[in-house]
């Protein structure tokens, strides 16, 4: 598996997630974890991939692992809103 790589498209897209989040008050840091997840195949073929878009959480992958059930419903909104946003594909 692949790391993810920031290249400028990558940043394109992550920053139009951050609009996204923005407009419904959400503030959206960027960060690289290092962590291994499914997202490193779209990257890994050269594809931008934005990675942890769900809810907000914490112990992942162990007995304690937990959710904020609150950050369900913005954080989908969030990346609804920046889906919709994004230029239609060739056609």
């Amino acid at each position: 598996m692949t790391d993810l790589t920031m290249t400028a498209a990558a940043e394109e897209l992550l920053a139009g997630y951050q609009a996204a989040a923005a407009d419904i008050g959400l503030r959206i840091a960027g960060e690289f974890t290092g962590g291994c997840a499914d997202s490193g195949f779209s990257a890994g073929v050269g594809c931008p991939t934005l990675c942890a878009t769900g809810p907000v959480g914490g112990n992942a992958h162990t007995p304690e692992e937990y959710l904020e059930v609150g950050s369900l419903v913005p954080r989908a909104q969030a990346l609804a809103l920046a889906i919709m946003r994004l230029p239609p594909g060739p056609a």
